[in-house]
């Protein structure tokens, strides 16, 4: 664990972008579900 957390302690900035890119893929997923949730559920929200 130790090695592993020394790693990536030396690359912050590749941990970084790892965790930005990887929220930008779940906001988009979650944007796309909840679009779904609201039609299945008859709920329109401004205009859509």
């Amino acid at each position: 664990m130790r090695e592993r957390r020394h790693t990536f302690a030396a690359r912050m900035g590749d941990v970084d972008e790892i965790l930005i890119d990887g929220t930008r893929k779940a906001r988009i997923t979650a944007r796309e579900t909840m679009s779904e949730v609201r039609d299945a559920m008859g709920i329109g929200y401004f205009g859509r």
